[in-house]
């Protein structure tokens, strides 16, 4: 009977082992302090150019494909989220309406990335930072339509 408590015991103590180990390495996934784990833009699932692009002839369709997947919306540190919104194949958009505010809407209603970039408190100073930073290297149509952003949302 005693050999069967100490077996018990060791298995008990190795369990409790396994689960406290799991759980510390599971806390060592990089979070910002915002509770963020994705750092990384959001690679869209169909590019501009491409035979997925073309065969792709809805443009309706093609915006259903290019909504950021909620859960992957949701752990997205906000200079991730920037650059996906900035990478975001109809952002040029924005452009080809008669107003800038039109096309914002527009672009913004369509776009899952830009609304939850407009909810987040950071969210345009951290475009704002983006665009600071990048702009000389940023083609025309994109620093157009981050300065349309920043304007509607200033």
């Amino acid at each position: 009977m005693k050999k069967v408590k100490r077996v018990l015991v060791v298995l008990l103590a190795i369990v409790v082992f396994f689960v406290c180990s799991v759980g510390a390495s599971a806390s060592k996934v990089p979070v910002d302090e915002m509770g963020y784990t994705i750092n990384e833009p959001y690679d869209y699932p169909i590019k501009p150019g491409t035979d997925e692009w073309f065969k792709i002839e809805d443009h309706v369709e093609k915006v259903k494909i290019l909504q950021i997947p909620q859960d992957v919306l949701e752990k997205m540190t906000t200079e991730a989220l920037v650059e996906s919104v900035v990478n975001y194949p109809y952002l040029l958009d924005m452009l080809a309406f008669s107003t800038q505010k039109l096309g914002y809407e527009a672009v913004r209603d369509g776009f899952n990335g830009l609304q939850e970039l407009e909810r987040r408190p950071d969210g345009m100073s951290c475009l704002a930072k983006y665009y600071e930073k990048n702009q000389k290297n940023l083609g025309f149509v994109v620093r157009s339509a981050i300065q349309i952003t920043l304007d509607e949302n200033g």
